[in-house]
């Protein structure tokens, strides 16, 4: 319920078309990247992130593999943003490349084309509003509250958009089975975001809203980065409303799932004017 849409409710209501990729055609895309492929990822993310000190990691080489393999899939449908599942079939659980899919969305990102993780369709869309309005998103979630700086902890699963950082030392890969509490092959992001106004987006199905869903947004900002032993992407995020307790009620009672796309910039106004122009729900925290 969190992360599923009905296509056709969703093309209605916003000339959206979801392309459904199957496990036959991902794994071919796995099996066609090749060293030139990979290569190729390697000197993109060089120049946006910080990589592990050997670029002949198993793990490294495995997550850049998926990158490519997510390229291809993207340039032959033309889509503009997507979501995968990376915790099976899809990801490490593939015989023909197994890894996590964290590096693959950081590098898609960085190219403009947003992938959410957890295959959570809904938050694809917010991340792609986003990506276009505010230049950079974050697929991520209200893990915490720290009551005494009355800011949320927002952090997700090892993903990161190099373009809301200061260079690639704000954008750190590493090996996941070095550096994370779950051994899995492949790579995940730890990132640090820019301060300054910002904004969590969601979007969302909800009985009786126009058009049948609904845009949310929280503006707020970005504060100082996280002191934390998380070896993810995280970032303080405090929102206009205050107390943080009574900005989550507002948000959950807004009808937002379990992830949003945090963006740089205050967009409440303008995503209040795009689902004016879609026909669709608008609810401001």
């Amino acid at each position: 319920a969190n992360v599923d849409v009905d296509p056709a409710a969703l093309r209605a209501a916003c000339g959206i078309e979801i392309v459904d990729i199957g496990l036959a055609e991902w794994t071919g895309a796995l099996t066609a990247a090749g060293d030139d492929a990979v290569a190729s990822v390697l000197e993109t993310a060089g120049a946006a992130m910080t990589l592990p000190a050997d670029p002949a990691s198993a793990d490294l080489r495995a997550a850049a593999r998926m990158a490519a393999a997510l390229d291809a899939v993207t340039a032959r449908h033309g889509l503009s943003a997507g979501a995968i599942n990376c915790r099976g079939g899809f990801g490490v659980a593939n015989s023909a490349c197994p890894s996590l899919a964290c590096l693959a969305l950081t590098h898609a990102a960085g190219q403009g084309r947003p992938f959410a993780c957890t295959g959570d369709l809904v938050t694809a869309v917010a991340m792609a509003i986003g990506s276009a309005l505010g230049g950079a998103t974050l697929y991520c979630e209200l893990d915490a509250i720290d009551t005494g700086r009355d800011a949320f902890l927002c952090a997700n699963t090892g993903e990161g958009d190099p373009r809301w950082g200061a260079g690639p030392a704000d954008c750190r890969v590493f090996a996941a089975g070095a550096a994370s509490g779950r051994r899995a092959p492949g790579c995940g992001v730890r990132q640090v975001l820019r301060g300054g106004p910002a904004t969590m987006i969601g979007f969302t199905p909800r009985a009786g809203a126009t058009g049948g869903f609904t845009l949310i947004a929280m503006e707020g900002s970005i504060a100082e980065p996280p002191d934390v032993a998380l070896t993810v992407s995280s970032a303080w995020f405090r929102a206009d409303t205050r107390q943080m307790r009574r900005a989550f009620t507002a948000w959950a009672e807004a009808g937002a799932t379990h992830h949003g796309a945090l963006t740089p910039g205050r967009q409440a106004d303008r995503l209040a004017l795009l689902a004016r122009f879609l026909g669709i729900g608008f609810e401001r925290v």
